[in-house]
């Protein structure tokens, strides 16, 4: 499994809902523009899934990363982070 991060241009609640319908217990919300999601996928198909490809959701990008973090933010993310690098 992957960790990725989905980052939109600004808030959209349809396609927080798509991101918690497509990946139930596999996503962590960071801002209400921001995600951490976890598929066994490429971005290119996370993208696919969520729809964002032709721009249906203004602009989205859909990066994978190594789970690897630093910086403060709430204690949930990290312990969700934490939990899905170890899974992983």
């Amino acid at each position: 499994m992957t960790i990725f991060a989905v980052m939109a241009e600004k808030p959209n609640p349809e396609l927080a809902r798509k991101i918690a319908s497509l990946f139930p217990n596999q996503f962590c919300t960071l801002t209400d523009s921001q995600w951490l999601i976890v598929d066994d996928a490429i971005p290119r198909e996370v993208s696919e899934k969520l729809g964002v490809r032709e721009g249906e959701y203004g602009r989205v990008m859909v990066i994978q990363t190594t789970g690897a973090g630093a910086g403060w933010h709430n204690k949930t993310v990290w312990e969700w982070l934490n939990q899905k690098t170890a899974s992983a």
